[in-house]
């Protein structure tokens, strides 16, 4: 296959990873929510992971890419993963294991928009 090809169908170099990740919120009202997202997007941005899914007062449930397949995949990861257990605001977090987010069957039908 040829690498435009492999590349335009995120395969074998140009797999992208990502995780599930779910969490129970903290929050009293709505001020506290968006002072918490304003943090939440600055640590998506400063780790440079993409986050689909839902999230709100009560919890959250999303599916987090974290790019491509390379040696700092897990490490991005965890560093996301260790901030989001710092945080007062969050509880209960449960992070999934890095799968490929275009075709592995454990992301299909969740709130990941990859896959669709």
């Amino acid at each position: 296959m040829r690498k435009r090809l492999r590349k335009k169908l995120f395969l074998r170099e140009f797999q992208e990873l990502g995780f599930a990740l779910k969490a129970k919120m903290n929050l009293p009202d709505e001020a506290a929510l968006d002072v918490f997202w304003t943090k939440f997007v600055e640590q998506v941005e400063t780790n440079n992971v993409h986050c689909h899914g839902a999230f709100g007062n009560e919890e959250f449930d999303m599916f987090v890419m974290v790019g491509q397949t390379g040696p700092d995949a897990e490490e991005r990861k965890t560093k996301f993963v260790e901030w989001l257990k710092t945080q007062s605001e969050v509880s209960e977090i449960t992070a999934g294991e890095l799968v490929d987010a275009f075709y592995d069957e454990s992301c299909r039908g969740k709130t990941c928009c990859c896959c669709d």
